[in-house]
C-alpha cells in the first residue's frame, strides 16, 4: 500500500516511534533457499540485523519445523583489534597448554569472520543458520517464516513449501565464509592471490560454468553483482515447457535498490548458445514465466540473472521448471457480500445495445479483443447512492481498466480511471477503476467498461461490481511484531482504511487477549485515517510470542460493523516509498526487563482541555537516575498540544500540558514516549567532543483527552 501523503507526517510518527523502540528491532532481509519440497530435510541461511541470541524460528501453517543451529554476527574493526591483541599475547607465552591452542583456534575463526563485512552491507551482515524440515503432508504453497533472539520476534519473509525436487547452488555467505578464511581476516589490503569478496565486485561470468538438472525441479539461486545463474537440462522435440520464477514474490521491496526489487530475467538457450526464449516479466508482474513449445530433441540452458545485472544476497530466486501447464487466464474470484452474478453477454457495445443490470449485480466480463467496450445499463431512483468497481489488476488480470458513467442519452456524468485501493501492499499501480456517485435524478443510467491501452483478449478478464454505497473500513496494525521487555509500554500504529462514506469513530479492543496484555487508546477519531495506541505486556517474560487479536467497531446508522485489524509491515521501495505489507500474524515478544524502571502513570482519568488552557499529568518515577536527566516527549501529537513542564519533587512528577489551537470538541489519544538523556564526554582528534546518548523507558499507557469549550 502506497501512503504517498504519509511521507511527511507518518514518515517523522514512525521515525520517533522506532526511537522510542530502541531502534534495534531484529531485521530479516532474506532466506536462502527461500523454501523446499516436502518430505526433506534442510538448512536455510538467514541474514539480517539485530540477530543476538537467535534461538528459534517459526514457519506458519502446520507440517514445518525449524530449528537454529548457528548465528554469526562478523567482527567490527575494534572487536578485530581486541582479539588481534589477545592472539598477540598468546603467540608470545612460550610452552602453550592444550587449551591455549584452543582458544587460539577459536580466536582465529572469530577473525576470519572479519572480512565477511566487506561481502555484505549492514542490513545484511548477519546470519542465522537454520535447520528446517518439511513433513511430507505439508500443504504446498506461501508460508511466513520469523526468527526468535534476545531482542524479539523478526519481520516474516515468505516461505515457499514445494512438490518438486530441489536444487540449491551454494550461498553468496558460504562462499564469502570461505574466501573471509581464505584471507585469514585480512580485510584491509589487496593481495595479488585473493579473490573478490562475494557481492561486492562484478563475478566473472564463465559461460561453461552450468548446473545440470532433470525435470522437473526447482531451482533456488542468488545473483550477485554481474551474475548469470545457468542450468542445463535434456528436453524433447514438441516439449511444451514452462519455467516460472519467483523473485518479487519472495521479496516484494528492497528499500535500497530501484526499482525497488530484483527484476529477474529468464531466457533459453539450445545446446549451440543460440536463444530460443526470453521473458523479463509475466503481464504485469515483474516475475517472468517462460513458455515454450521446444524445437528439436537435445539439450537446453536455462539462464536468469538481473535485468540491470544488478546483485547481492538478497536477489534471491526459485524457478519451477517443467512441463506442467500454467494457466493461461486468470481465475477471478469472486468478493462480493452475496450479490447476484451473470456475465457479459456479446453484443453490448453501445447505448442501443446495453447489457441491461437488475438490482445489486456482479458481472464476469471480458475485453475479448482490443479496442472493444462493454456498456451496462440500470435504473435508480433519485438520490440514490451508487458505487460501481472494477476489480481486474489486483485479480491478475492484465487490464488496465477505465470505467465511465453516462446518462440515458450519453451524456458523461463521471469517469475514472486509477482507484488507489490503500488495502492492496503490493500493489505499485492501482489500474482498478471505481466510482461512487448519488443519482441526480431517478431514471436509466450506462456504465461503459474497457482497456485504457486499448488492448484486449481472453486474458483481459475483470469483475464488475454495481451495488448501493454502504460504509465500511478495514484495518492495519503496524508492526506486525511488537517487541518490548517484559512489564512495559510500547507504541502501536493503527491505520483506518475507510470506504463510502464511514467516517464516525472507530474502536479497537484486544480479543481474548492472554494474561497481561492490555490495548489503551484503541481508537481512530472520527475523520482520520491512522492514530496512535499503546500495548502493555505482562511483567514476566516469555519463552514464546504472543499471537494477538484486535477487532474494531464502528456504526454506519443504526449497523454496526465490526472488522478484524490485519497486521502489516511498514516497508520501505527504492529509497522514498512506503507501503504497507499484510502478514498472516500479529506476536508480540515479550523479552527480559533490561531496562531502567519506566515512570508509572498516576492520572488515568481522560485530560480536559480548553483552548489557551493547561492541564497536567500525574506519574511516579524518581525524576532522575545516575545515568542522567529523565525527560518526556509526545509521540505523534495533535497540533496544538504540547509538553510545556516537568517538574519533580518527592518522586513524583507533573507533566504540564499547553492547549493552543486545537479545535474545540477534538478527541484522541496522547501518547507520552519516556527516555534519559546522558551527555557523555570522550576526545577526537584533540577536541572535547560531547555525545548525548538517549536511553528509551518505555511509554506511558495512551491517555484519553477532549477540548472542551
Amino acid at each position: 500500500m502506497r501512503f504517498p501523503f504519509l511521507i511527511p507526517t507518518c514518515g517523522i510518527i514512525l521515525v520517533a516511534q522506532s526511537v522510542a523502540m530502541a531502534q534495534e528491532e531484529p531485521y530479516l532481509g532474506y532466506a536462502y533457499p527461500a523454501g523446499g519440497q516436502r518430505g526433506t530435510t534442510f538448512e536455510v541461511v538467514l541474514g539480517g540485523q539485530h540477530l543476538d541470541g537467535a534461538r528459534a524460528a517459526y514457519v506458519s501453517g502446520k507440517g514445518v519445523r525449524a530449528e537454529v543451529v548457528e548465528h554469526i554476527r562478523p567482527l567490527n574493526q575494534g572487536a578485530f583489534k581486541e582479539i588481534q591483541g589477545q592472539m598477540g599475547q598468546l603467540r608470545n607465552k612460550g610452552e602453550k597448554t592444550a587449551e591455549d591452542e584452543m582458544r587460539m583456534e577459536a580466536l582465529r575463526a572469530k577473525l576470519s569472520t572479519f572480512s565477511i563485512r566487506k561481502s555484505s552491507v549492514p542490513a545484511l551482515v548477519e546470519t542465522a543458520r537454520v535447520q528446517v524440515t518439511i513433513s511430507a503432508d505439508a500443504k504446498p504453497g506461501r508460508r511466513e517464516l520469523r526468527l526468535m533472539g534476545d531482542k524479539g520476534l523478526s519481520n516474516p519473509l515468505v516461505f515457499m513449501v514445494g512438490r518438486h525436487p530441489e536444487r540449491v547452488e551454494e550461498s553468496a555467505r558460504t562462499r564469502a565464509v570461505a574466501e573471509s578464511q581464505r584471507r585469514g581476516g585480512r580485510g584491509r589490503r589487496k593481495e595479488q592471490d585473493v579473490k573478490p569478496m562475494p557481492g561486492v565486485e562484478p563475478v566473472k561470468n564463465d559461460p561453461q560454468k552450468e548446473v545440470r538438472i532433470e525435470l522437473p525441479a526447482t531451482l533456488n539461486g542468488q545473483i550477485l553483482p554481474g551474475d548469470v545463474d545457468r542450468y542445463r537440462f535434456r528436453a524433447s522435440k514438441g516439449q511444451q515447457l514452462v519455467a516460472v520464477a519467483s523473485a518479487r514474490e519472495l521479496i516484494p521491496y528492497l528499500p535500497d535498490a530501484v526499482p525497488g526489487w530484483f527484476q529477474a530475467v529468464l531466457a533459453l538457450n539450445d545446446a549451440s548458445g543460440n536463444e530460443i526464449a526470453f521473458e523479463d516479466d509475466h503481464n504485469l508482474s515483474p516475475d517472468p514465466q517462460l513458455r515454450c513449445t521446444l524445437p528439436a530433441d537435445g539439450e537446453y540452458v536455462l539462464e536468469i540473472r538481473d535485468a540491470l545485472y544488478r546483485g547481492r544476497e538478497d536477489f534471491v530466486y526459485r524457478v519451477s521448471i517443467g512441463d506442467a501447464p500454467v494457466l493461461e487466464t486468470p481465475t477471478l474470484i469472486s468478493q462480493d457480500r452475496g450479490l447476484r452474478e451473470c456475465r457479459d453477454e456479446e453484443p453490448n457495445n453501445t447505448l442501443a445495445t446495453a447489457q441491461c443490470i437488475k438490482g445489486p449485480m456482479v458481472v464476469h466480463g471480458c475485453i475479448d479483443e482490443p479496442g472493444d467496450v462493454d456498456t451496462f445499463s440500470f435504473t435508480c431512483r433519485a438520490g440514490a447512492r451508487i458505487v460501481a468497481e472494477v476489480r481486474a489488476r489486483r485479480l491478475g488480470s492484465p487490464m488496465d481498466s477505465l470505467l465511465i458513467l453516462t446518462d440515458t442519452n450519453g451524456v458523461q456524468l463521471a469517469l475514472n480511471d486509477d482507484f488507489e485501493d490503500k488495502a492492496e501492499g503490493l500493489a505499485t499501480h492501482h489500474a482498478d477503476s471505481r466510482i461512487a456517485f448519488t443519482a441526480p435524478e431517478g431514471g436509466t443510467y450506462h456504465l461503459h467498461v474497457r482497456d485504457i491501452q486499448l488492448h484486449g483478449g481472453l486474458e483481459y478478464r475483470y469483475r464488475l461490481q454495481i451495488d448501493a454505497q454502504r460504509p465500511d473500513f478495514e484495518l492495519r496494525i503496524v508492526p506486525s511484531a511488537i517487541n518490548t521487555p517484559a512489564g512495559t509500554t510500547v507504541p502501536v500504529r493503527i491505520y483506518a482504511l475507510r470506504k463510502d462514506g464511514c467516517t464516525g469513530p472507530i474502536t479497537l479492543g484486544l480479543v481474548d487477549p492472554p494474561p497481561g496484555f492490555r490495548l489503551d487508546g484503541g481508537l481512530v477519531p472520527a475523520g482520520m485515517d491512522c492514530a496512535l495506541a499503546t500495548l502493555t505486556v505482562p511483567t514476566e517474560a516469555g519463552q514464546e510470542p504472543y499471537e494477538l487479536h484486535i477487532e474494531g467497531r464502528a456504526l454506519a446508522g443504526r449497523r454496526e460493523i465490526i472488522r478484524q485489524a490485519v497486521p502489516a509491515d511498514d516497508t520501505m521501495q527504492a529509497f522514498i516509498y512506503h507501503h504497507l505489507v499484510p502478514a498472516s500474524a500479529l506476536y508480540a515478544a515479550v523479552t527480559d526487563a533490561t531496562r531502567m524502571a519506566a515512570p508509572r502513570l498516576l492520572s488515568p482519568e481522560p485530560l480536559r482541555l480548553r483552548p489557551g488552557g493547561t492541564a497536567c499529568i500525574e506519574v511516579e518515577h524518581a525524576g532522575s537516575t545516575r545515568f542522567g536527566e529523565l525527560r518526556f516527549e509526545l509521540l505523534d501529537p495533535p497540533s496544538g498540544i504540547r509538553i510545556d513542564e516537568v517538574a519533580f519533587e518527592g518522586g513524583r512528577g507533573k507533566i504540564k500540558l499547553t492547549c493552543t489551537s486545537i479545535p474545540r470538541g477534538a478527541k484522541g489519544h496522547l501518547v507520552i514516549d519516556a527516555y534519559v538523556a546522558n551527555a557523555q564526554t570522550g576526545s577526537g582528534k584533540g577536541k572535547e567532543q560531547r555525545k548525548r546518548q538517549r536511553i528509551p523507558l518505555g511509554v506511558l499507557p495512551a491517555i484519553p483527552f477532549e477540548i472542551f469549550p
